[in-house]
Order: C-alpha cells, then structure tokens, then sequence
C-alpha cells in the first residue's frame, strides 16, 4: 500500500527548498467506510488553501510504505542480522537514504513469496 504525503515548499534562495509543512495520509485513513466523514479530505483542502494564500508550492506524492531492517525482521520472523546479510548479498532489495538502509513493502511480500516457493520445492523432492 501506499501513502499519499502532501507537503508545503517555502522557496529559499535559488533552487533550495524547505519543506514547511508535511501531512501523511496512510491507506487505511483513505479507504475506511466513512473516509467521507473522517475529515482527511478538509484537512488537505484546509493545506493547500493556507499554502496558495502564502505564495508557496504544494507537492502532492504517492510513497510505497518502507520500513527499516529491524521493522522488515521483525515482519519476516528472522533477526536483523539476517536481514542486514540478505541486503548485503542481494537477496533483499534495499532503499538506502544517506546511510540507512529501507525495505519497502512489496519487497518484503517478494522475499516471503521467495522463501515460500524454495520451501515448496524443496519439499517436493521428499515427495
């Protein structure tokens, strides 16, 4: 799943930007029953409309969830360790953000289909 973040840029000098102001709505605020009434939708009308009175720019972007290798283990069932070494060898595609690594959800659902087909086949052979 995937967030949609709005954020508010304050032009600086030049081509530096700031972010001001960020608003995070996550999937299941979006999707619920009575997203309607949940007052998401006012509260990013209510952002755009105090940044367009200001003169600055809004983004709006659609992220896909990440989570850092202690989350991704702690989903996976394996230590951080493991995960640091699946990173290192290839076996899990990672995001890195300065000096941190990220995994994003479907790379999480990739590994666990992985793990689940080699089990299968090596099962098969017992069979």
């Amino acid at each position: 799943m995937a967030y949609a973040t709005a954020h508010v840029w304050h032009r600086l000098i030049g081509v530096s930007v700031e972010v001001v102001e960020r608003l995070v709505l996550p999937p299941d605020k979006i999707l619920a029953d009575d997203a309607a009434d949940s007052g998401w939708a006012a509260e990013l009308r209510g952002l755009v409309t105090r940044a367009a009175a200001e003169g600055k720019t809004v983004r709006v972007s659609v992220e896909e969830r990440s989570f850092t290798p202690c989350q991704a283990a702690g989903l996976l069932g394996v230590s951080r360790a493991t995960v640091q070494r699946r990173i290192e060898d290839g076996s899990i595609r990672a995001i890195t953000r300065g000096s941190r690594h990220h995994i994003t959800e479907s790379e999480i659902r990739r590994y666990r289909r992985a793990g689940r087909l080699a089990l299968a086949e090596f099962l098969a052979d017992d069979f």
